[in-house]
Formats: structure tokens, C-alpha cells, sequence
């Protein structure tokens, strides 16, 4: 998968893409993950006053749309079927059942947050700008 302007979806290892309807054309895709071969969820935006998650249960053929906040959605990232996390320039939300429910969790910055990544449902990093750098942990 691959998107942009458009989503693409290749079955060839990238030899040809074919362009995958989203259910709005006004869509942008900013990120894109798969957590198996059904599941996969988009961080997306409808111009800079909406954040979009997109979910599919049946590969992308199919999606529903859920809006977050009032700004486009920079990055979203699964740490399995049921925990997730999707950002944007002055937010950061959380979903601990798959995306059907999320909320908004404080955060100690007032930077952008871009990228995130964990290594397992217990400890992550939020990454942003000026040198930002969160750290998610739960203990044990």
C-alpha cells in the first residue's frame, strides 16, 4: 500500500499499483499500516480541518471512517489489533479496541508530533519537532 493524493495497493511487490477507493475522494493519505493481511488502518485528512482513521477489515476494500480532531493526522501506528496511536501537530490519540473508540492523551509539549513507533504494547516513542522526543511506557 502506498498512498498520497490517492491510496495504491500493489499484489506484485510494486511491479503495478492500482489506485484503492477510500469511499471520499477528498481524502489525503499521510500513513498507512497494515497489522495482517485483512486489518489495516490509514492516517488521513479532508484539507487542514479534519484528521480521518480509515479502517478496513477485508484487505482495503472497504473502509469506515472515524474523525480526530480538528487538524490533519500526521502518522498512525498499531501496536496490535486492539492498541493504536494517531497524531497529529497538536494532539495525540489512543485506541485500545481497534479503532472503534478514541481519546486524547496529554501530552508534555507543545510541538508538532510526527512519527511514532514501539516496541511493544509497553514502550514507545513519539517523535516531533524541535528535537521532540516522548517516551510511552506502562508498567508492568
Amino acid at each position: 500500500y502506498a498512498g498520497g493524493s490517492e491510496a495504491y495497493k500493489t499484489t506484485n511487490g510494486g511491479l503495478s499499483w492500482e489506485t484503492i477507493s477510500l469511499g471520499n475522494e477528498n481524502y489525503y493519505t499521510a500513513d498507512i499500516q497494515f497489522i495482517n493481511s485483512n486489518t489495516g488502518f490509514i492516517a488521513s485528512f479532508v484539507g487542514a480541518s479534519a484528521g480521518i482513521v480509515l479502517k478496513t477489515t477485508d484487505g482495503g476494500l472497504n473502509w469506515g471512517a472515524t474523525t480526530l480532531g480538528n487538524y490533519y493526522l500526521s502518522d498512525i501506528y498499531f501496536i496490535d489489533e486492539r492498541i493504536g496511536f494517531a497524531m497529529n501537530n497538536y494532539a495525540l490519540f489512543k485506541t485500545t479496541d481497534g479503532g472503534s473508540s478514541w481519546f486524547e492523551l496529554r501530552t508534555c509539549t507543545n510541538n508538532a508530533m510526527m512519527v511514532a513507533y514501539f516496541n511493544d504494547t509497553l514502550t514507545g516513542w513519539i517523535v516531533g519537532s524541535n528535537g521532540t522526543i516522548i517516551k510511552i511506557w506502562k508498567k508492568k
